[in-house]
Formats: C-alpha cells, sequence, structure tokens
C-alpha cells in the first residue's frame, strides 16, 4: 500500500478544478519521487532554502532590501518636494500679508497726520478768534449805552481778576504769547497728573475713560474755574448732609424718648393692677398693642425721612452734574446711571485731590498790576 500525500493530492484537486488554466499558471510541481528521494532530510542541497537551484538566499534577500530602499527613497523624494513646495508657499503668503500690513499701516499713518492737521488749522483758526474777538462791521450801527450785549463782552474782555487767592487763575482776557505757553505747560502738567491717577484706578473705570477725556479735563484744569466751583460743590454738599444727618439723630433721639416713656407707662400699669391678676392678661395684650402701633408708626416716620434724605442726595447729585456740564467739565451730564456715576465721582476725587496739589512756580500766570489808567 502506497503512502498517501495530502500536498500532492490538494494539488491534483486544484490543477483539475483550475482545468484549461494550468498552463498559463505554471505550476512547477515537486516531483513525487524526488520528494521520497530526499524524504525527511531538510538539508538536502537545492531544496531546504525554498529558492530554485542556483539562487542564493544572499542574493534574494539583497534584491528585496534593495527594492524596498528605492521605495522609501522615492517616497522621501516626493516628500521633501511637497515640503518644499508648502514652505514657498507659506513664505510666500507671509510675505504678502506683510506688505498689505505695511500698506495698511502706512495708510493709517498718512490718514492720521492729515487729521492732525486739519484739526491743528482748526485749533488755530479757533485760537485766532478768540483773540482778536468778535468784529463789528464798521458800516453797522453803533453800540447805544443800552446795548447790554456789547457792554457784556467788554466787562468779559476787561476781566484780569484773579479766580482763586491761591496758585488757580481764571484766564477770560485775551492771552498773549507768553500766557499762552504757560496755559500749554499747564495743561502738559495735569495731564501727566491724570495719567498717574487714571494708571491707579479700577480697570472698569479705566475703561469708561477715554484719552481725549483726560485731555480734555486737563485743558478744564488748566484754566483753573472747575477748582473753585468743585470746592463749591462740595461744601454745599457738605452742609447739607450736616443737615441731614442731624435731621436722622433727631428722629432716633424722638424715637427712643418715647419708646423709654411707654415703657415707663406700662411697668406704672403693671404695679398699680399688681392686685388684680385676673386684670394681667388684658393689660399685658394691650400694652403689646400699644406698643406695636408705636413701632410701626416710627418704621413709617423713619422710612420717610430715609426717602427725602435719598431724593435730597439725589437733587444734589444733578445740580452737580449741571453745573460741572456748564463749566466744561468732559464726562459730565445728567444721569442716573451707575456706572457713569461712579466714574463722575471719581473724576470727582480727582479734582480735589489736584486742588490740593501746589501748582509750580514757574507755571503760575504772574498777577496782573492793579493800575488804571493803563
Amino acid at each position: 500500500m502506497s503512502e498517501f500525500d495530502p500536498v500532492s493530492d490538494f494539488l491534483s484537486r486544484e490543477q483539475e478544478a483550475l482545468g484549461e488554466l494550468s498552463g498559463e499558471l505554471d505550476l512547477n510541481l515537486p516531483d513525487k519521487t524526488e520528494d521520497h528521494q530526499h524524504g525527511d532530510d531538510v538539508f538536502a542541497p537545492g531544496t531546504h532554502n525554498g529558492f530554485a537551484p542556483g539562487v542564493s538566499v544572499e542574493s534574494s534577500v539583497a534584491n528585496g532590501f534593495r527594492t524596498q530602499n528605492s521605495i522609501s527613497d522615492t517616497w522621501c523624494e516626493d516628500f521633501n518636494k511637497r515640503i518644499a513646495q508648502k514652505d514657498a508657499e507659506e513664505e510666500k503668503k507671509l510675505a504678502e500679508l506683510q506688505a498689505s500690513g505695511a500698506h495698511d499701516l502706512e495708510n493709517w499713518y498718512k490718514h492720521y497726520r492729515q487729521q492732525n492737521q486739519i484739526r491743528s488749522a482748526e485749533l488755530r483758526q479757533k485760537q485766532s478768534e478768540a483773540e482778536s474777538g468778535e468784529q463789528r462791521p464798521s458800516n453797522g450801527p453803533k453800540p447805544t449805552v443800552t446795548d447790554s450785549k456789547m457792554w457784556d463782552q467788554v466787562c468779559g474782555m476787561c476781566d484780569f481778576q484773579l479766580g482763586s487767592p491761591k496758585h488757580h487763575v481764571r484766564i477770560e482776557a485775551p492771552m498773549n504769547v507768553r500766557e499762552r505757553e504757560l496755559f500749554q505747560q499747564r495743561v502738559y502738567f495735569y495731564l501727566n497728573e491724570l495719567r498717574t491717577l487714571f494708571a491707579e484706578a479700577p480697570i472698569d473705570i479705566q475703561a469708561g475713560i477715554s484719552e481725549a477725556a483726560l485731555t480734555q479735563l486737563a485743558h478744564t484744569l488748566a484754566d483753573g474755574v472747575i477748582f473753585d466751583s468743585v470746592i463749591e460743590l462740595s461744601e454745599a454738599q457738605r452742609s447739607e448732609e450736616h443737615a441731614l444727618h442731624k435731621q436722622l439723630m433727631s428722629l432716633r433721639s424722638e424715637q427712643s424718648a418715647e419708646r423709654t416713656a411707654l415703657r415707663n407707662k406700662h411697668r406704672e400699669e403693671r404695679a398699680i393692677n399688681a392686685s388684680r391678676q385676673h386684670h394681667l392678661p388684658i393689660l399685658q395684650k394691650e400694652q403689646e398693642q400699644e406698643l406695636q402701633r408705636l413701632t410701626k408708626r416710627q418704621m413709617d416716620s423713619m422710612r420717610s425721612l430715609t426717602t427725602h434724605i435719598v431724593h435730597s442726595l439725589d437733587g444734589r447729585v444733578m445740580e452737580q452734574q449741571s453745573a460741572l456740564e456748564q463749566i466744561g467739565c468732559p464726562l459730565f451730564i445728567r444721569t442716573t446711571n451707575p456706572y457713569q456715576i461712579r466714574i463722575q465721582m471719581r473724576v470727582l476725587d480727582w479734582i480735589m485731590r489736584l486742588s490740593h496739589r501746589p501748582l509750580p512756580t514757574e507755571l503760575r500766570t504772574p498777577p496782573v498790576p492793579n493800575k488804571w489808567p493803563p
């Protein structure tokens, strides 16, 4: 009985199933007798390595490595090309963005310089108009003694009095070159002081105050009028707060006296009715009701006075807002917005603090000699 070979049986069945394709597939089947000759000798020459006779293992492995190396080299070259192309595109885009940004910045500076020139021209024109004053036409009617408008203009031009007994000067007459220089130096001085105070303020307060508002406030402070107005407003507010506090303390004292008198009265009534034990519960209930009525009446009185105090202080705030708005102080308008009121309170604090800082001697305007006629 011949030994059954499963490999040969499988190959024969596959060859029968493939039919005519066996010629095209070129199946080089090993000879069965040859397999039997070698048997289980795995070290038989030409068959143990699985390669065709004449082909060594080293040459086959080398060919495989060369193929893999060529594929890897091709992929690396393609990858480097793509990276280089992408880098070139990124550099091109970056150069375009830099050029666009430089162009936009140049346009912005150009527009900024133009706006500064226009603003400077407007300010110079306004200053020249303010110095020259309002000119009356020569061929028009002459002013009369009853012309109040003309007299107001003349009095305003002749007002050389000092606005403050300390160091702040109100300048209403036309300024000469020296006075304009001192005024501008005072503006710079107060602007630096305001910037220092601005840096110490909370972030939410800084967000509501712009640089333009600080500059305008510096001009207002350099004029000196606002210091006297703020001092007057603060003194008026302090007087009103003192009066309101006095009313509150008086009401509290009266209510305390009423409660003390009521307690003494109740104590006397209980002492009188001490022998009438059956009447004490009724008396106690009446006293509790009387105490509740007194407490309610006192609470209503206190609530009414508190409302009056709040309305009075709100009216004082409105008055201060209107007064400072008429002076030309920035950030001051009639409003009930809590955030705007906080900003206004901060600005008032700055003004009060700066009013106690003496102005440098070189920035003070020399007093005008009181001589008439000149």
